[in-house]
């Protein structure tokens, strides 16, 4: 489908799509525009066969329903059948009202008047009987475990040669890695539409393949990076997309919350590195007191004139230049080194809003992949303190570090913890609002052991996770500044 231009940027039409990624409008999915009206294009599902012409209702796919065993904290799994619980959870926090039968509860569901009270538990495979029970309590929202790469290979076709479909597999596990440090409160729909774009659009564009494919052979640790980058800036975007809107009033909504350049930027962000020595494509800057290595700087502009020379998206150019820019101003590179004599800095939102996002998310997991002094990697809640402190206080869009800090939990799902009393428990739910307080379970003899909101439970916290002590590293995220509020 051709692009159709708003404000100097591209507007991809998209459509709604169920399980599979079908009616995608992508390069990989679309045949050429349709005779319709512009906003009923033509389109070649990917699984549907021949162009057809679609209306604005979302095609609807059915997962089937697995049986399910009442216990007595609420519903789960099967006795015996802890394979769902064991799953690595990809998690989105969806609106009761987008529940259907089939899908994976991904942390347990409290009930919303009685904390201790679980309603459903984490693996289980949710029901017509759930459903009705979730909204007579007035729950208003489920997480459920979502692979956002399952319906790729129906979105990009059997075309692929072999290193296409290396490319697909190595961003595949590289998205599950940092899915599942982050959870996000999206549309089911929207998510998986998006990874699939990004995903199509960065093995098959003309103008991005050959860099992507430069990118993942110049070093695991540059691709896995990136790749992470990529997934944060989709993550982040959904979470954000009211704010987003609101940032680019010169577009159409739809143009304006179009993700795939967001996610390519994030991708390419370093791609100008692949032109640099060793020590500067081992580099991933961390703060203000870390030494760059000489000719650090440089890689944002000669990232910016590849891109230029690929003739890459004039949104995901200008992102990549400016992702080291700075909230206070003080970031690089300056209007001088641009040849802009004269011109003020660039601060606030002198910097694109897809600019402020990728900082975030490439410090961000910069920090998540650090190792520690005495060897060891980071906890997440080490990585996040870091991240909350004062030490980054002026770097990023305040709106932007306040969503970084809900959509990443301190303690994922499933971890051990070690509570203030002594203790042992595991993490059952996450708390956007008070990550560092979730919802646990005790590990006790009794099965049924009643769950915990901690956010209920200021006499207790935890401790230990993994037997390090973090007790002083709590945080809070600061509450979404008014800009945000009023976008939502």
């Amino acid at each position: 489908m051709e692009d159709r231009a708003h404000g100097g940027e591209r507007y991809r039409p998209r459509l709604c799509a169920g399980r599979s990624v079908v009616g995608t409008v992508s390069r990989c999915a679309t045949s050429k525009a349709g005779r319709g009206p512009p906003s009923v294009p033509m389109v070649r599902p990917a699984s549907m066969g021949p162009s057809t012409h679609l209306d604005r209702q979302a095609v609807q796919f059915r997962i089937p329903r697995a049986d399910l065993t009442p216990c007595r904290s609420g519903f789960g799994p099967p006795a015996g059948d802890r394979t769902a619980s064991r799953r690595r959870a990809w998690m989105l926090l969806v609106p009761v009202e987008e529940l259907s039968c089939g899908m994976v509860a991904g942390a347990s569901v409290l009930h919303p008047s009685r904390s201790e009270v679980e309603l459903v538990r984490a693996g289980t495979t949710i029901t017509e009987r759930m459903i009705t029970q979730l909204r007579r309590l007035e729950v208003s929202d489920v997480w459920v475990n979502c692979d956002g790469t399952e319906d790729l290979d129906k979105a990009i076709g059997t075309g692929l040669n072999r290193a296409q479909k290396a490319l697909v597999d190595d961003l595949r596990k590289n998205f599950a890695r940092v899915a599942g440090q982050t959870i996000s409160a999206a549309s089911i729909n929207g998510y998986r539409r998006n990874i699939s774009e990004l995903v199509c659009e960065a093995i098959t564009a003309k103008s991005y393949a050959s860099l992507t494919h430069r990118l993942q052979i110049k070093g695991e640790e540059m691709f896995t990076h990136c790749a992470g980058v990529a997934y944060l800036c989709v993550v982040l975007g959904l979470e954000l997309e009211p704010y987003l809107i609101a940032q680019r009033p010169k577009l159409h909504p739809g143009a304006a919350a179009d993700l795939t350049e967001l996610g390519l930027a994030g991708l390419l962000h370093d791609i100008g590195k692949t032109m640099a020595p060793d020590a500067v494509r081992a580099w991933h800057s961390t703060g203000p007191e870390a030494e760059e290595p000489e000719g650090y700087e440089k890689h944002t502009i000669v990232g910016f004139k590849m891109l230029q020379h690929c003739r890459a998206g004039a949104a995901v150019r200008n992102t990549v230049l400016m992702h080291h820019q700075r909230w206070d101003g003080e970031g690089w590179p300056t209007p001088q080194s641009l040849r802009l004599e004269g011109a003020p800095s660039f601060k606030g939102e002198r910097i694109h809003v897809f600019s402020r996002v990728l900082a975030a998310a490439n410090t961000v997991d910069s920090l998540l992949s650090a190792e520690r002094d005495g060897g060891g990697r980071v906890l997440p809640v080490e990585a996040l303190h870091e991240f909350a402190s004062h030490r980054f206080d002026g770097w990023f869009d305040p709106t932007v570090r306040s969503a970084v800090l809900r959509i990443i939990p301190p303690f994922g799902v499933g971890t051990k913890v070690t509570l203030s009393d002594g203790r042992a428990a595991v993490v059952v739910a996450p708390n956007r609002e008070l990550p560092c307080r979730p919802a646990v379970r005790p590990l006790e003899n009794n099965p049924d052991a009643e769950t915990m909101d901690l956010a209920m439970h200021p006499e207790l916290s935890i401790s230990k996770p993994g037997g390090r002590d973090v007790s002083a590293l709590y945080y809070e995220p600061d509450a979404p500044p008014r800009a945000q509020q009023q976008a939502a």
